[in-house]
């Protein structure tokens, strides 16, 4: 995370409702430019994370037995309707258009993985999402959590539950 992107974003700190997940901490970055909306998220293992063989990545694949980060975006704060992006710690991903898996925008996953904590930067082309600019005030409902199995769950909206329910989501302003 040291393009000079992520220097200038302030952190969200990605925190478990219980307070366990002090040994695990995650926290995410977002910015954007005229053609991309980019996320970063650092997180702590909660494990000494195992070496990956290699495979082949696909799309839409099953994450749940994975630690994981889930964004969702609702581009008109219905919180009914949104965009759904799962990545897990191998940099593999799955996504989804208001509940429909066969949607498969064009977007980019970067994973980093050390022995104790792995990294993920995704750019999301904003002509996948809207075709209206994004200005100073523009604002988007987003969820933005991570699941570790058998260790927890952290999100940084205090409303967040394991299963996605929008109304839960927070609110992302452009400025």
């Amino acid at each position: 995370l040291d393009e000079p992107l992520w220097k200038d974003q302030r952190p969200i700190a990605l925190t478990s409702r219980l307070k366990d997940d002090a040994a695990f901490p995650a926290v995410a970055y977002c910015g954007y430019d005229d053609e991309f909306l980019y996320l970063a998220i650092h997180c702590g293992a909660p494990a000494a994370l195992p070496k990956l063989q290699l495979q082949a990545r696909r799309r839409d694949e099953d994450l749940s037995g994975r630690d994981r980060l889930q964004l969702c975006i609702d581009l008109d704060r219905d919180y009914t309707s949104y965009y759904q992006f799962d990545i897990d710690d191998r940099g593999h991903t799955a996504e989804s258009c208001f509940g429909d898996a066969t949607w498969n925008p064009r977007w980019f996953v970067a994973v980093d993985r050390g022995e104790s904590s792995w990294t993920c930067e995704i750019a999301i082309p904003l002509a996948e999402l809207t075709s209206e600019p994004i200005n100073g005030h523009t604002a988007w409902a987003i969820g933005l959590q991570r699941t570790i199995p058998g260790h927890g769950f952290q999100s940084w909206q205090p409303e967040a539950t394991t299963e996605t329910l929008p109304h839960g989501f927070g609110l992302l302003m452009f400025e």
